[in-house]
């Protein structure tokens, strides 16, 4: 907990609203709203560490190419 004092919430990622204008959000609470926001937030950073995660698989993957390449003496 004391961490959390120190470091404080994530806020570094700008929330895109979720599900704009659609006609269900007219429906729902101010709770339910503050839900959706958590978990869009949530969503969206889980998005950009599997995003991460890819790219560096490619990276790997192309060095390792590249290796397999000079070892058949083609570069």
């Amino acid at each position: 907990m004391r961490l959390f004092e120190v470091i404080g919430p994530r806020a570094d990622l700008e929330i895109e609203p979720f599900e704009c204008g659609a006609p269900w959000t007219a429906h729902a609470t101010e709770e339910e709203l503050k839900r959706l926001g958590a978990l869009q937030a949530r969503i969206i950073r889980r998005e950009q560490a599997l995003k991460e995660l890819k790219a560096e698989r490619k990276r790997i993957m192309n060095r390792n190419i590249r290796r397999m390449r000079r070892a058949d003496g083609k570069e």
